[in-house]
């Protein structure tokens, strides 16, 4: 595990075929876990990079990435990621509805 003083956050890369595994041990230790994805393969990164002109280490020559998941122990539904069947999960969703008088 690394810590990224920019973000000021952990992060370590696990492969893709053992994300339930990695996620149900970090949320059961009261860790958020967030998945992100690569969107686009190295080459079409180059060629993005070329058509823009972007100078070698600047932004615009990374691959690009996207946050496409976030888990936390109490957001776990899928049964293979959750550790302890004791633990009680519960989720509560509000929506606000403003009505306006004219």
């Amino acid at each position: 595990m690394a810590f990224h003083d920019e973000t000021n956050m952990c992060y370590v890369g696990v492969p893709e075929n053992s994300i339930k595994h990695w996620v149900s041990k970090f949320s059961a230790r009261g860790y958020k876990v967030a998945v992100v994805e690569q969107m686009e393969t190295s080459n079409e990164a180059k060629n993005r990079s070329k058509s823009t002109k972007a100078t070698y280490g600047s932004k615009e020559t990374a691959v690009t990435r996207e946050l496409t998941q976030i888990f936390t122990a109490g957001t776990l539904v899928d049964p293979d990621m959750i550790t302890d069947s004791t633990m009680n999960n519960y989720i509560l969703s509000v929506k606000v509805c403003y009505e306006v008088h004219d």
